[in-house]
């Protein structure tokens, strides 16, 4: 996946809402291997982060 993934993919891979991801993602980047890393800020409430590794980011599955 070469395209930056939309707020609502991210929001259904974590179980959050796509206005959540929208207010508390800060940066995307696209890794070598094809695969997007996506942060979040330190404010997102503790509910949120379930689906998050310790410093707040989500690596994005490979898609199709």
């Amino acid at each position: 996946m070469s395209e930056k993934p939309s707020d609502n993919d991210v929001a259904k891979l974590i179980g959050i809402t796509e206005n959540e991801v929208g207010t508390y993602r800060v940066n995307s980047d696209l890794r070598p291997d094809g695969r997007w890393l996506i942060y979040f800020g330190y404010q997102m409430p503790v509910a949120l982060r379930k689906g998050l590794t310790g410093s707040f980011t989500f690596l994005m599955p490979e898609i199709g």
